[in-house]
C-alpha cells in the first residue's frame, strides 16, 4: 500500500533511523549518509556537490552504493526518485530491529571502522585529508596524541577512496615482530608480503626479491614491477603506529631514507605519483626528527583537532545520551577535548561528575601511558614537574615544552603555556617529585 498524498511525509531523521534498523549491523558511513538525507530532503546530485565539495560523479557512485544495500535490505528495488516511496509507503516497518545504535559503537579506545554509526567529523580534518591523498605521490605525516581518532579518521577516509575504485591497504607497526624490526632486511620482505597479502596477489614476493640488491631495493623492484606498473589506479598505503620505530633506530632511519629515494630521485615518477603513502603516529620522542623525509614535492602534514562542545553533543545524541550542555561542556573541558576521554565519560556516565573517570579502568590505563612517556626522558620529566609547580618560569620556546603541547599534556594560551586540562593535573602531579 503506498502512502497517500494527505500522509505527513516523515521527516529525514525518522527515515534515516528506519532504513538504519533495516540494515543492521550494517551501518552506513559518513558520505552515504549525507547522499541518503540529501536525497530525502530532495536535494540533487549537483546541490550536493556544491554544498560539501565533493565531485559529482562520485556523489552518483555513492548513491548508487546506498540504492543498492537499501534494495538488497527491503526486498523491492530503491532508486533515488523512489526513495520517499517505497520507505514512507510501506517497504520499511517502524519496527524493525529495536537494537540501539550505541551497541554496535564499539568501546572507547578501540578505533572506530568505516561503517561506525558514532564517528564524529572534524571539519576540516577528513576533508583535508582526502584531498591530500587525491594528490599524485602524495606524502602524508598524520600526528595526534593518544585517544585522539587518528586511525578512525583514517578508516573513515579510506572507505570513502575505496568506493572511488582505488586499492587500499592499511598496516599496524603493532602487527610487526620484534626480531623482524631489529633487522631492517626482514622488515622490507615482510612490507612486500603484507602487501601481496592484502591485494591477493598471486605473484610470490620470492619473484622479485634479490640479495643483490638488498632489502631496500628488492622493496622498491616489488612495488614498481608487481604494484604500480600492474595497475592503473592509485595505491593509498597507510603505515600506522610508526612511533614503534623509535625502539628500531635503524628500521626508522632506513624507512627515512627509502622514502627519499621513492619520492626524489626514481627514474619513472609518473608511475610512482600512483603511490599515495600515509605515515600515523604519535609525536615522537626519541627519533631526530631527521628520520623523516624532509618536505619533497607532494608532502603533507596533519595534526588530528581535539573535540569541541558541539563534537561531544554529537557524539552523545549518536549514543543515545542526554546530558545537559553545561555539565557537557565541563566534561569536555575537564580532559581536555580529548575525544577517547569524552566518548569514556559518556559511556560511563560520567558528564555530571567529570572526577569520576579517574577511577575508571580504561581512563587509568589511559593516564599510565601518559605518565610512561613523560618519564621516558629525565628533561621532559623535569618541564612536566616545573609546569605544576614554577610554571612562569617555564619557556615557551623549550623543545621539551613543544613536545608535551603535540602530546597533548600542555597547551598554549596566549604567551605562556599550561597544562592542557584539570585530568592531567590531578592524575599526574605526583610525576617528577
Amino acid at each position: 500500500m503506498k502512502a497517500s498524498e494527505n500522509e505527513k511525509r516523515m521527516d529525514a531523521a525518522e527515515a534515516y533511523a528506519l532504513i538504519q534498523r533495516q540494515l543492521y549491523p550494517t551501518q552506513l558511513t559518513y558520505i552515504q549518509k549525507l547522499v541518503f538525507l540529501g536525497s530525502w530532503n530532495g536535494k540533487s546530485y549537483a546541490d550536493l556537490a556544491q554544498e560539501t565539495g565533493y565531485d559529482f560523479n562520485y556523489l552518483k557512485e555513492v548513491g548508487s552504493q546506498v540504492w543498492g544495500l537499501l534494495s538488497n535490505a527491503l526486498g523491492e528495488r530503491v532508486t533515488k526518485k523512489n526513495l520517499a516511496l517505497v520507505i514512507q509507503g510501506g517497504g520499511v516497518s517502524p519496527l524493525g530491529s529495536t537494537r540501539r545504535l550505541a551497541t554496535t559503537s564499539g568501546r572507547p579506545g578501540r578505533p572506530l571502522g568505516a561503517n561506525s554509526g558514532v564517528y564524529v567529523m572534524r571539519p576540516p580534518l577528513e576533508s583535508n585529508l582526502r584531498q591530500a591523498i587525491t594528490q599524485p605521490g602524495c606524502l602524508l605525516h598524520l600526528e595526534g596524541p593518544q585517544g585522539t581518532g587518528k586511525t578512525s579518521l583514517v578508516h573513515h577516509v579510506l572507505s570513502e577512496v575505496a568506493y572511488m575504485g582505488w586499492s587500499t591497504v592499511y598496516l599496524n607497526m603493532h602487527q610487526v615482530d620484534g626480531a623482524i624490526l631489529a633487522v631492517p632486511r626482514a622488515f622490507w620482505r615482510w612490507l612486500c608480503t603484507c602487501l601481496t597479502q592484502a591485494l591477493g596477489l598471486d605473484e610470490s614476493v620470492d619473484t622479485y626479491w634479490n640479495e643483490d640488491l638488498g632489502g631496500k631495493g628488492s622493496c622498491t623492484s616489488f612495488l614498481e614491477y608487481a604494484l604500480l606498473s600492474a595497475n592503473d589506479r592509485p595505491l593509498v598505503l597507510v603505515l600506522d603506529d610508526l612511533q614503534v620505530l623509535e625502539n628500531y633506530p635503524q628500521a626508522a632511519m632506513e624507512l627515512g631514507q627509502l622514502l627519499q629515494v621513492w619520492y626524489a630521485t626514481l627514474a619513472h615518477p609518473t608511475l610512482w605519483e600512483q603511490l599515495r603513502l600515509v605515515l600515523v603516529h604519535r609525536p615522537l620522542i626519541h627519533l631526530d626528527a631527521a628520520w623523516m623525509p624532509p618536505l619533497v614535492h607532494g608532502e603533507f602534514s596533519l595534526q588530528t583537532l581535539p573535540f569541541t562542545l558541539e563534537h561531544a553533543q554529537i557524539l552523545a545524541e549518536r549514543l543515545e545520551v542526554t546530558a545537559d550542555p553545561a555539565a557537557l561542556e565541563d566534561l569536555v573541558a575537564f580532559v581536555g577535548g580529548n575525544p577517547y576521554l569524552v566518548h569514556a565519560g559518556l559511556v560511563a556516565g560520567a558528564w555530571s561528575q567529570p572526577e569520576a573517570l579517574l577511577h575508571l579502568e580504561p581512563v587509568q590505563q589511559h593516564l599510565s601511558i601518559k605518565e610512561h612517556l613523560i618519564n621516558s626522558h629525565a628533561l621532559l620529566t623535569h618541564v612536566w614537574h616545573q609546569f605544576l609547580h614554577n610554571p612562569d618560569q617555564v619557556s615557551p620556546q623549550n623543545r621539551w615544552v613543544r613536545i608535551l603541547a603535540r602530546l597533548g599534556l600542555v597547551r598554549h594560551e596566549g604567551d605562556q603555556p599550561s597544562i592542557s586540562c584539570r585530568l592531567y593535573h590531578q592524575a599526574l602531579a605526583h610525576i617528577g617529585v
